[in-house]
C-alpha cells in the first residue's frame, strides 16, 4: 500500500489577521463609492454650475484618495498571499 502524503500549510494567526484588516479597510469605502456612483449617474443634474462644479471637484478627490488607498490595500493584500502560499513569515 502506498502511504498518503498530506500537505497542510499552517496559515499563522497574525496573517490571518492582516488579511481581515485588508478586507475591513476596502470594506469601509463601501458607503464613499456609493456616493461617488450617485453623483455620476445622475441623468438631470441640477443646472446650478457652482454646485455642480464644487461637487465634482470634492468626487474627484474622494476618487484620488480611493485610488491611492485601494493601492496600497491591493499590494499589501498580494504581498500577503503570496507569504501564505510561500509560508515565509511577513512583518504586517
Amino acid at each position: 500500500m502506498d502511504k498518503q502524503t498530506n500537505c497542510i500549510k499552517a496559515i499563522p494567526y497574525h496573517e490571518i489577521l492582516a488579511m481581515q484588516e485588508i478586507n475591513e479597510r476596502l470594506d469601509s469605502w463601501q458607503k464613499m463609492l456609493e456616493i461617488l456612483e450617485i453623483f455620476f449617474s445622475e441623468e438631470n443634474p441640477p443646472v446650478n454650475k457652482k454646485k455642480i462644479i464644487r461637487d465634482y471637484h470634492a468626487c474627484g478627490r474622494l476618487f484620488k484618495a480611493f485610488q491611492k488607498d485601494y493601492s496600497v490595500l491591493l499590494q499589501n493584500d498580494k504581498d500577503l498571499i503570496k507569504s501564505m502560499v510561500t509560508g515565509k513569515k511577513n512583518n504586517h
